[in-house]
């Protein structure tokens, strides 16, 4: 199921999400903890993108289909592309799908600090449009900032940044963790002018 559609049709989605192991020697601990995870009957369990090694992030879709098989419970599979060309992101595309995901975030993803050159992708907006533009059946989810992006001068901007990632093919949104919900309806009611 499209991660999108559990937030039309459910008033509470329940998501845990998991950092892929640093070492492929680790994956069976790892889907120990999954497999535990699983029986507490989550909507979806997020796998962040092991963007290190030589694999890319395929630790990250090898870990969401482990879920989505094993698990019996949809996955989610973060894509970052800050360090990508449009040839490395549609490959990591086309190993998704060959394992069956069907929900993606794309997030830009932290610049690294020794990063010296310019991005080809600077925006989540431009991995989204790339991934609907290629795969337009994938559901894609974006990231929201309710307190602001630290990147970003205002929270008002965070909004309008938003709405940019909507019209490049979001089809729903995740915030970050927050601990005052005054910030989320401030940051929500922003988003509905």
């Amino acid at each position: 199921m499209k991660i999108a559609e559990l937030y039309k049709t459910k008033k509470t989605v329940i998501s845990f999400e998991v950092f892929p192991p640093k070492k492929e020697d680790e994956l069976l601990g790892m889907q120990d903890v999954l497999s535990e995870l699983g029986t507490l009957a989550p909507d979806f369990i997020s796998v962040t993108y092991s963007a290190g090694g030589s694999k890319g992030g395929r630790l990250t879709f090898d870990l969401a289909a482990w879920i989505r098989k094993h698990c019996k419970t949809q996955s989610l599979a973060h894509m970052t592309c800050i360090n990508s060309t449009p040839e490395q992101v549609q490959e990591n595309l086309k190993y998704a799908k060959t394992l069956g995901i069907e929900n993606v975030l794309a997030l830009r993803g932290d610049i690294p600090e020794d990063y010296t050159g310019t991005p080809i992708y600077q925006y989540a907006k431009e991995l989204i449009r790339d991934i609907k533009n290629t795969h337009p059946e994938l559901c894609v989810g974006a990231a929201a900032y309710p307190e602001g992006h630290f990147d970003c001068e205002s929270v008002a901007k965070s909004v309008d940044y938003l709405k940019e990632k909507e019209d490049a093919g979001a089809d729903f949104f995740v915030t970050q963790l927050f601990f005052d919900n005054r910030f989320f309806y401030e940051f929500y009611d922003q988003t509905i002018r």
